[in-house]
């Protein structure tokens, strides 16, 4: 397993069980599977979530300083 892979998908919030997974499916040696595109399209969408959440919870805060600067102002 390429421990840089693991790393860099801990870091981007990929869980340990799943970044271990695709450092394995992308190992030169393993003979890739119809199973090593599932776990791919799971590391995506996990990561895809994180990163919606991240967003909703942004506008969030986005929205509620808004709001208290125009209770502020009026």
């Amino acid at each position: 397993m390429s421990q840089t892979l693991f790393k860099e998908l801990k870091n981007i919030g990929i869980d340990e069980e799943l970044a271990a997974k695709v450092s394995a499916s992308l190992d030169p040696d393993h003979n890739a599977s119809k199973k090593d595109v599932l776990i791919m399209q799971e590391a995506i969408l996990q990561h895809q979530v994180r990163s919606d959440q991240k967003m909703a919870d942004m506008k969030a805060e986005s929205d509620a300083r808004t709001q208290a600067e125009r209770a502020t102002t009026n």
